[in-house]
């Protein structure tokens, strides 16, 4: 892990939450873990 501390969203570090229209794979050792095309991009 890293000794970095976290940031919290705020007027100093904002974040936006945008819907991602892509289809959305995850795969963990070649398997499937997730698979969507409902998922959020956080910036």
């Amino acid at each position: 892990m890293s000794d970095k501390p976290i940031k919290i969203p705020g007027p100093d570090h904002p974040i936006s939450i945008d819907r991602n229209t892509a289809r959305v794979v995850v795969k963990l050792d070649g398997r499937v873990v997730a698979d969507t095309r409902d998922a959020l991009t956080l910036r």
